[in-house]
């Protein structure tokens, strides 16, 4: 098929070689063979094109975030009642808020860099972006240090069920994390009166409107609470440490990168700018689901009514159609059209608070160092269905 064809099946197996090595790899060859394919196997609508992504991102309507069986606050909640949870979550994720927290951000990153700058050779995902991803969100939800341990062993279990593909695993590792939640929630009951509350805290006695509750607002129940807390954590912790290690990847490979980054690292803006153009040419969020709810055509293709449908923001954000030189590292030019924390209603909420975090652990690797190097084992990427690497091996001097 021709480049931008719509027509065609998806020929990208689960069990591809190519396709487990490297899952961007295979959604470019994939993306420009059909942007708009169904997945025979199992019946999937994959939208890897930028345009046809965004426009189904954008049919609230015809595309349902109602994709699983547990309750998932805000991600598969649809129209009105999203709009609700959205309303409550926001307040906490608000940029205004977020940037109080930069100082302790700073902090915790900078700690972390110079006790790895002592042997000059680290993992940027494993040694770097895992330990930070859960010392900020600890930091900032209030909870205590002893939770990080059983947190990164979380980590690793949860990611090597998603690379078993084992739904056994992965039942288990919902489970697991939720004990860890409801845990910190008991420790939070605690808290003395007339101390500042915790985010866990605040959130646990927040209220949501509802408009069959009096005065239309209610209280949140348990299972909301931990719902919320699970989708703060869960998928931020592997999220932020496989962002550390795009970034960190990205400025090692390029130096005149990092000499103007190490140059104008307190200019407002330009650390932020970097790691977001970064991210677009090597997402690690390799995709949202949907659930069409009605017949929808996109580019000239009719998916079904029912028909579960996956929005690949990598390979969207690497159209060449959108992007020209989708490697190209041009953060002004391509800005308005990066895709990474989605677009539409879903678009993330949590774009302010993971940018401070990414920020302040970049700007403590370019203040701790001299140089950052790529060392000589070569990177390894992570496998499907994961994004981004697996392992960064750096040189720090």
């Amino acid at each position: 098929m021709h480049p931008g064809s719509n027509t065609g099946d998806d020929e990208v197996r689960w069990d591809d070689p190519a396709y487990l090595s490297d899952p961007r790899r295979a959604y470019d060859l994939l993306r420009d063979r059909c942007p708009v394919a169904r997945r025979p196997a199992d019946d999937v609508w994959v939208i890897t094109g930028h345009a046809e992504a965004a426009a189904c991102a954008l049919d609230a309507e015809g595309f349902s975030n109602r994709v699983s069986s547990r309750l998932q606050i805000p991600n598969a909640l649809d129209g009105e009642e999203h709009r609700r949870f959205r309303a409550l979550i926001d307040r906490f994720l608000d940029p205004s808020e977020v940037v109080k927290l930069a100082p302790k951000f700073q902090l915790i990153a900078e700690r972390l860099i110079r006790t790895l700058l002592a042997g000059t050779f680290a993992d940027a995902v494993w040694e770097i972006g895992a330990p930070l991803a859960v010392r900020f969100q600890c930091a900032w939800l209030g909870w205590h240090d002893e939770a990080e341990r059983p947190l990164l062993e979380w980590m690793r279990g949860h990611r090597s069920a998603l690379h078993a593909h084992d739904p056994a695993r992965l039942a288990q590792a919902a489970l697991d994390f939720e004990a860890i939640v409801v845990e910190q929630l008991e420790q939070r009951r605690g808290e003395a009166r007339g101390e500042p509350l915790t985010v866990t805290a605040q959130l646990s006695c927040s209220q949501v409107e509802d408009p069959s509750a009096p005065g239309c607002r209610r209280g949140l129940t348990r299972q909301e609470v931990v719902s919320i807390l699970r989708n703060w954590t869960a998928g931020d912790l592997a999220s932020i440490a496989a962002c550390v290690g795009v970034v960190a990847h990205g400025v090692a490979s390029i130096p005149q990168l990092q000499e103007e980054l190490r140059a104008r690292i307190d200019e407002p803006g330009v650390l932020e700018s970097a790691i977001d153009e970064l991210l677009r040419i090597d997402s690690p969020f390799l995709w949202n689901r949907r659930v069409t709810t009605r017949d929808v055509q996109v580019n000239g293709r009719l998916i079904p009514a029912g028909s579960k449908v996956v929005l690949n923001w990598t390979a969207a954000n690497r159209d060449p159609r959108r992007f020209a030189t989708p490697d190209s590292f041009e953060p002004v030019v391509n800005a308005p059209h990066n895709l990474v924390y989605g677009i539409g209603s879903h678009v993330c909420p949590g774009r302010a608070l993971a940018t401070s975090q990414l920020r302040e652990a970049l700007a403590a690797l370019l203040r701790s160092s001299k140089t950052i190097r790529l060392a000589e084992r070569a990177p390894l990427r992570a496998a499907a269905p994961t994004g981004g690497y697996e392992h960064v091996w750096l040189r720090l001097s």
